[in-house]
């Protein structure tokens, strides 16, 4: 546009780009002019993001002249002094959404355009924070309550409210082993104003995982008596998720409920299911993952009292450990009075306080215990000795931060909740990193120097599960103790599953948002080369390599899925795990590179477009697994332009150290104990009459492994 080519002029002798820089305060008044008599007509480039460096004053608000101080994001100081802003994606002079419809009907889409600071602020841009969704709202009710709003219309006339309760199955005593799931069917199956919501066109329901409980109401915003009352249903929606957490406990609606949940026990208890139980048992055997289905045991349920159930909810349902979500096609102030109004009535929680008591104190012991387990502190986002106060700096712009984000969660209650209250209260032994082979994490001292407000029996259950959980640490030293065998009849295909464990890094910055795309471009040419393996010798029924971060297992998880005929396993799995030893120590070529960095971009191309199109579902369900790992959530538009100024400094070596990162614990395989990261488990699924054995299995990875690992053949690959 014409406003970005003469700030890049300004900036830079005449080079024009989409990007802005100019570090004087001559230049900065002439920009200033440009951009005011751009927007004031109304073109394209009053609506982009632009990243802009300041000269130093007392704030950008008095270095900007009206009205462009009103545009201005929250800003960022760099080292040398400098002040790094960002103006909105909206113009002063109307409002942001109308102008972007206007866009669109014109055939244009309003993107970010590459952001391109001074020479002298370069090291500075690598921390510079992502930009958060300008339409998000996010904060704290005056009861505790932490809620995310943002404004969608697709579907047009609808909205989607959710609560979490930021507990499940993993928050469960050993008493306790599946109750979260019978409570949530008790507090909203047996809501009497879930029942307003009947004969209007809305759906609800509730689920239960190991580190939450979701209740939601997907509603018409219009009350379908009254097209015109734009309030009513979403008073309904979240007066009946806020009756879960002040339900009336009737022992009748127990017992309906108790043979409810009993029945659905026996519906799941299919050989898929067994399949699934098996390979988290194995992926995470040194926690309570592996112990704590949300499923539950069948003699607890049958055992439990109304007292018991009132025990959980007291300690679980509070305000203070819940968040509201609301995404859909009302005002975000509209969202915000009414839910004030309804929810922000409930009063705070009153439990024994063992919060204060939980939290890392600065600098002391549980705060240098937190960083050898690899649980980030403080100000630093790697881990390290610093303390557990609050991390709100070093993610200003991140949605886990405004909506209570880890420094907040280490106020925890009376579990070993201490990373993060949207995590399951559990620690892993970590694949790869200075953490890698670490057997003897001291969660006993966890246990005491958090001194909980519980019963002697209860602190007796927690003081088993830490044993049991260093015991299990142990075996992941030796590579037999990652190895595990499932044989079944009922399988009539083998399946293996190839694990790596890492912590979750919050994605909050540029530097951040890189090593996650140069991961994308190590995987994604990793999976072509399967998938030409694949139609090469049809030796898969389906192989897929992926890396995706878990809110609801609290880790990173880098998986090799694959499944064979069963009298073809060995062939098959040597080469898969051949493929990924070679791209994780040869890395990719310029080529792939070049091809795969086309198709992200094109990719986050697409979802610009869409924009607004992107339903209400998918926009809360990315939204809730964002602010739970810590990133920061951001518009389609914004990625899009944070995307192609990123790809534009993606390396080879970046890519190619983010291969090695993906296969390193295969590589490692052959090495002596203790050299190279080990997997966290390697699970096969087998039919019983193949007669798999864990140490069969052993000697042929150790055979594999002590293979040279063979240069690619991309021959196919190219024409593919």
């Amino acid at each position: 546009s014409t406003c970005c080519s003469r700030l890049a002029r300004d900036g830079r002798s005449g080079r024009e780009d989409p990007g802005m820089a100019f570090p004087g305060r001559g230049r900065q008044r002439r920009a200033e002019n440009t951009i005011k008599m751009t927007l004031a007509r109304g073109s394209k480039a009053g609506l982009v993001l632009a990243a802009c460096v300041l000269a130093a004053g007392p704030t950008v608000e008095g270095s900007l002249s009206s009205p462009l101080a009103s545009l201005v994001a929250p800003l960022r100081r760099s080292d040398d002094g400098r002040k790094m802003a960002f103006l909105r994606l909206a113009p002063a002079s109307r409002p942001r959404q109308a102008a972007v419809e206007a866009l669109r009907r014109r055939g244009l889409s309003p993107v970010v355009p590459r952001v391109v600071p001074h020479a002298s602020m370069v090291a500075a841009e690598t921390e510079m924070p992502l930009p958060l969704h300008p339409d998000l709202r996010t904060g704290t009710l005056s009861n505790g309550l932490r809620y995310v709003l943002l404004p969608n219309q697709s579907p047009a006339g609808r909205f989607e409210a959710h609560l979490e309760i930021l507990a499940g199955s993993a928050d469960e005593l050993d008493k306790q082993q599946g109750m979260a799931h019978l409570v949530e069917h008790i507090v909203y199956m047996g809501s009497r104003k879930r029942e307003d919501l009947y004969g209007t066109g809305s759906q609800t329901n509730a689920y239960t995982d190991f580190h939450h409980t979701v209740f939601y109401a997907s509603c018409p915003v219009a009350l379908p008596s009254n097209p015109m009352d734009t309030f009513t249903m979403l008073d309904r929606a979240l007066a009946a998720l806020a009756e879960v957490l002040e339900p009336r406990f009737e022992e009748s609606r127990l017992e309906k409920e108790r043979a409810a949940v009993l029945s659905e026990m026996g519906m799941v208890n299919t050989i898929e299911y067994r399949v699934e139980c098996a390979i988290l048992q194995a992926l995470h055997a040194e926690n309570a993952l592996a112990r704590r289905f949300p499923i539950g045991l069948k003699h607890l349920i049958e055992a439990w009292t109304i007292d018991d159930v009132k025990e959980y909810h007291r300690t679980h349902y509070r305000p203070e450990n819940a968040i509201v979500y609301v995404v859909g096609d009302l005002s975000a102030d509209q969202m915000l009075v009414q839910l004030e109004n309804v929810v922000g009535k409930v009063p705070p929680g009153r439990v024994r306080d063992a919060t204060t008591r939980g939290k890392p104190k600065e600098g002391g012991k549980m705060s240098n215990l937190m960083a050898q387990m690899g649980f980030r502190t403080g100000k630093n986002l790697r881990g390290g000795d610093s303390g557990g106060d609050s991390d709100s700096d070093a993610s200003a712009t991140s949605a886990a931060g405004t909506a209570g984000g880890t420094d907040e969660a280490q106020a925890s209650s009376a579990t070993l909740k201490i990373q993060s209250r949207h995590f399951p209260p559990i620690l892993h032994g970590w694949s790869g990193s200075e953490l890698d082979g670490t057997a003897q994490i001291p969660l006993q001292h966890v246990v005491q120097e958090q001194q909980s407000a519980l019963s002697k029996v209860d602190q007796e259950a927690l003081d088993k599960a830490a044993q049991e959980c260093e015991v299990e640490l142990q075996k992941l030293t030796s590579k037999a103790g990652v190895m595990s065998v499932f044989s079944h009849e009922m399988l009539s295909s083998m399946s293996f599953h190839l694990f790596a464990k890492r912590p979750i890094v919050p994605i909050t910055s540029l530097t951040d948002f890189k090593r996650s795309l140069a991961t994308r471009v190590a995987l994604a040419a990793l999976q072509v080369r399967l998938n030409v393996l694949s139609r090469k010798e049809p030796l898969f029924g389906y192989v897929e390599f992926n890396m995706l971060d878990s809110s609801r297992e609290a880790c990173a998880v880098c998986s090799l899925d694959m499944m064979c005929d069963p009298a073809r396993w060995e062939t098959a799995l040597a080469t898969a795990l051949k493929e990924l030893r070679s791209i994780a120590h040869y890395g990719v070529t310029e080529d792939e590179m070049r091809r795969y960095v086309q198709a992200l971009l094109a990719d986050a191309a697409q979802l610009a477009a869409q924009g607004s199109a992107l339903s209400n579902a998918d926009q809360l369900s990315a939204m809730m697994e964002a602010v739970a790992c810590g990133h920061t959530v951001m518009a389609p538009e914004q990625a899009y332009g944070v995307t192609e100024h990123t790809l534009m400094s993606l390396t080879l070596d970046d890519v190619n150290e983010a291969a090695r990162d993906l296969g390193d614990h295969v590589l490692g395989w052959s090495e002596g104990e203790g050299h190279r990261p080990r997997p966290s488990a390697f699970v096969a699924c087998a039919p019983a009459a193949v007669g798999l054995t864990k140490d069969r299995l052993l000697d042929f990875i150790d055979d594999l492994a002590k293979t040279p690992v063979e240069m690619p053949d991309l021959g196919e690959i190219g024409r593919a």
